[in-house]
């Protein structure tokens, strides 16, 4: 799995203990609108996205800076 895949999932978990009582569920991914869904609560993909940035620690580099 891609850190990227990594960090949306945890993003997706972290989403769903903030905003429901349930325990974490299986997410489907609806890749014509944009939106993540499990039985207890729809996102769309820019709310997750969101989540990814403000817990990302790596900076953007770009191509050949520093390596």
């Amino acid at each position: 799995m891609k850190t990227i895949e990594r960090q949306i999932l945890a993003a997706l978990d972290r989403l769903h203990r903030e905003l429901s009582d349930s325990q974490p569920c299986r997410w489907q991914y609806d890749g014509v609108k944009d939106n993540y869904s499990c039985p207890h609560l729809a996102v769309t993909g820019r709310e997750v996205i969101s989540r990814v940035e403000m817990v990302n620690h790596y900076t953007n580099r770009k191509e050949g800076d520093g390596e």
